[in-house]
């Protein structure tokens, strides 16, 4: 379950590998970490997993939730196989400012070990400020158990309360679990006309008013 935007910006935070543009440096100015946002919640067979919002310190679990999605997870999420992120990406990734750039990890403990199982995040559009691109992506072992679906509500409530009101992001056609949960968020689907090598949904949802 993974859904990502490649849609020709000349700086695409979201799909950081594809960018040479330098990041813009307000978006460096970092927030307190935002404590507020730290959720506990059980999935649906009984799981304990731990939503909050990303750390410098996630960086090493980051590259490891990467490094193990299947090829085709990987694809979904990077419309292409990236396997290993590099320190200049992990970075981007993990040393967010919490206002402009949003990312919440969904954890786990297994044993003595904490998991990272999923990741949404949105940037917001430098074109039209009270817009974001978002993505989400969930570990293959994880999918189809509702760590997609909370993450996704918990990223639209954050967005609300940042004052956004629109989330966006493109979606490869092929990515059914994606366009599904999509789907029951209340998401708009359209066809991207100016996609021509890969056939790619637009999906945006309006979030001035809560998600259903």
């Amino acid at each position: 379950m993974h859904f990502s935007a490649r849609h020709g910006a000349p700086y695409n935070a979201v799909m950081l590998p594809y960018s040479t543009a330098p990041i813009d440096s307000h978006m460096l100015t970092p927030h307190p970490y935002p404590a507020h946002l730290i959720r506990e919640s059980r999935l649906r067979d009984g799981t304990a997993v731990t939503l909050r919002p990303i750390r410098p310190d996630d960086a090493g679990r980051e590259a490891r939730f990467v490094r193990e999605l299947s090829d085709e997870s990987r694809y979904y999420r990077f419309m292409d196989h990236v396997r290993d992120l590099s320190p200049s990406v992990l970075a981007h990734f993990t040393q967010i400012d919490y206002h402009d750039h949003m990312a919440l990890v969904a954890t786990t403990q297994a044993g003595a070990e904490l998991l990272q199982i999923g990741v949404a995040r949105y940037v917001v559009d430098v074109d039209s400020p009270l817009h974001a691109e978002f993505a989400v992506a969930i570990a293959d072992a994880w999918q189809n158990r509702g760590v997609g679906a909370r993450l996704m509500a918990h990223l639209i409530t954050a967005a609300q309360a940042r004052g956004l009101t629109l989330l966006f992001s493109d979606v490869l056609s092929g990515n059914r679990k994606m366009l599904s949960l999509m789907n029951k968020l209340g998401f708009i689907m359209t066809h991207d006309d100016a996609s021509t090598a890969t056939a790619v949904i637009r999906a945006e949802l309006a979030i001035n008013a809560r998600v259903k």
